[in-house]
C-alpha cells in the first residue's frame, strides 16, 4: 500500500485545475492506488484554505472532497512528534508524514514546495509522485 500526505497546494493545485498533474496526483484517493493521510491540524488546514472566498471554490465540492479523503484515509496521532521547519504551517504535514513513516516504509509526502521540507527521497513533487505511481501500476499490470 502507497500512503500518502498531500500538502494543501497540491489539493488547491487540483481543485483550479482538474486535468493537471496535481489533480490527478489527488485523483489516485479516488481510484484506491493510494491511502491518505492526515492528521486534525492537516484536515482543518484543507478546510479553511479550501473555503477561502477568494478561491471561490464550491462549498458542497470541497466538504464532499474532505469526506471521501477522510472516508479513503487513515487520520493519525502526531502529538507525540517534535520538528522544527523554515514555514511553521507544514509542520503538521511533515509531521504526519514521519508518524506513518515510523510504522510502514512506502510513505510519501507530496507537495509544490519540496525545499520548505528537509531533503528526503520520500518527498516528492507531484509530477515525481505520478510519475512512480504510474511505474507502480505498470509494474504490477505486468506482473
Amino acid at each position: 500500500m502507497i500512503y500518502v500526505v498531500y500538502d494543501t497546494n497540491v489539493i488547491v493545485s487540483a481543485f483550479l485545475k482538474y486535468d493537471s498533474i496535481p489533480a490527478k496526483a489527488t485523483f489516485y484517493i479516488f481510484s484506491k492506488l493510494v491511502t491518505p493521510i492526515f492528521c486534525k491540524e492537516v484536515i482543518f488546514e484543507y478546510e479553511e484554505v479550501l473555503l477561502r472566498q477568494k478561491f471561490g471554490f464550491d462549498s458542497q465540492k470541497v466538504n464532499r472532497f474532505i469526506k471521501r479523503l477522510i472516508d479513503f484515509g487513515e487520520e493519525l496521532d502526531i502529538t507525540n512528534i517534535d520538528v522544527d521547519l523554515i514555514d511553521k504551517k507544514d509542520i503538521p504535514f511533515y509531521k504526519t508524514f514521519l508518524r506513518k513513516r515510523m510504522d510502514s516504509g512506502l510513505v510519501f509526502l507530496v507537495t509544490g514546495n519540496k525545499k520548505h521540507f528537509p531533503t528526503d527521497p520520500f518527498i516528492l513533487s507531484p509530477r515525481e509522485f505520478c510519475d512512480l505511481v504510474e511505474n507502480m501500476k505498470h509494474f504490477r499490470d505486468c506482473c
